[in-house]
């Protein structure tokens, strides 16, 4: 066959996703291949942002953003809240030399690229996800965030049960001899252990 005669087949970049459950921050991908994460919080609103860190200059490394469920933001090279909002420069776990001076940092960054969402009718509860939105420019600090080292932690001996670190306040980071459990479109659980 002719090579101006292969007709290579058209992706479709916009795609229909299952809603996770509330309170979920979980992966999908677009028909491109474009790496996604889908918000749905407690309230019931539902995001969908770009997994990419949203370039600030024309460097062309690109790099993914990652969710930490305890303080519920998403980090990468800056530290933005659940809504896709920047909230500043992220601390210094990531060092491996000397960390940058403060007077380095940049003092401006974008939010996240996030993408229009249009729920569907029926069961399951599902949403359609359109045409990207570019992330809003933002001033922020130069100082970086408090980091996950510094979130909330209890020293445990003896070990808890299940519901009594359940009962610790929400973010708070703790040792748990268990299992987790790992179901799709489900958040993670943990048995309890005797």
């Amino acid at each position: 066959m002719p090579r101006e005669e292969i007709q290579l087949p058209r992706i479709e970049p916009s795609v229909v996703l299952e809603l996770p459950p509330r309170g979920s921050v979980v992966p999908a991908t677009l028909g491109d291949g474009t790496p996604l994460r889908v918000v749905h919080r407690e309230d019931g609103t539902v995001s969908v942002f770009s997994a990419l860190i949203p370039r600030t200059s024309d460097a062309v490394s690109v790099r993914l953003t990652y969710w930490i469920p305890t303080m519920r933001r998403f980090i990468g090279a800056y530290v933005w809240d659940d809504r896709g909002t920047v909230m500043g420069n992220q601390g210094w776990d990531a060092c491996t030399g000397e960390c940058p001076s403060t007077d380095d940092m940049p003092d401006s960054a974008r939010d996240l690229d996030a993408f229009q969402v249009e729920r569907l009718e029926g069961e399951p509860a599902r949403i359609r996800v359109g045409a990207p939105i570019a992330g809003a420019w933002r001033r922020m600090s130069r100082s970086p965030l408090p980091s996950w080292s510094q979130e909330p932690r209890e020293g445990i001996t003896p070990l808890l049960s299940l519901g009594q670190a359940m009962a610790l306040p929400e973010g708070t980071i703790v040792n748990v001899r268990g299992t987790a459990v790992l179901a799709s479109a489900s958040p993670p659980r943990v048995p309890i252990c005797k």
